[in-house]
């Protein structure tokens, strides 16, 4: 017997809150001219995937003048840096 696939609910309002992460990749350079930027070498951006299919990636500042850099916090003490491909965590943390 196959097993059933899960139902994602899609919230219009909230597209992001309870959404599983399912992919982390580069933002690529036809994503980046939607958004008017640039990318040159170097400028990776990390776009993260969630399961309802929405795109999530930072930006330089809130009127959206270039690819960002996410960074966080670890619970307990410590910083994360996220890149496409990898989860830089400060040795220590």
């Amino acid at each position: 017997m196959a097993k059933a696939k899960k139902q994602v609910k899609v919230n219009n309002d909230d597209p992001i809150t309870g959404q599983k992460i399912v992919n982390i990749t580069t933002l690529s350079s036809a994503e980046a001219a939607k958004e008017g930027w640039d990318i040159g070498r170097g400028d990776a951006c990390a776009v993260i995937h969630l399961e309802n299919g929405v795109k999530l990636y930072p930006s330089q500042d809130p009127e959206g003048n270039g690819p960002g850099c996410l960074f966080g916090n670890i619970p307990g003490g410590g910083s994360i840096t996220v890149f496409p491909h990898q989860v830089e965590v400060p040795a220590g943390t």
